[in-house]
């Protein structure tokens, strides 16, 4: 059995680390939230890839009614 760490990306569950399994290997996973300071938060979204949007599409997303941003 391994524990591991991972965060996740908006779309999937992601490694912190080299996991010790061979590709289509199935597992269980079971979520637990890990209550993290704020320079361990810092430092994990500091890892996240950044989007990068044109100005003009920006502005277009801005527009577009359907567009809705929840508050959190």
């Amino acid at each position: 059995m391994q524990t591991l760490t991972a965060h996740f990306d908006g779309w999937a569950l992601v490694p912190d680390g080299p996991l010790d399994l061979a590709v289509g290997e199935m597992v269980e996973v079971s979520i637990r939230r890990l209550q993290k300071d704020v320079s361990q938060a810092q430092e994990v979204l500091a890892q996240l890839p950044l989007i990068h949007i044109a100005p003009e599409d920006a502005e277009a997303i801005n527009r577009d009614p359907s567009f809705d941003v929840e508050e959190s």
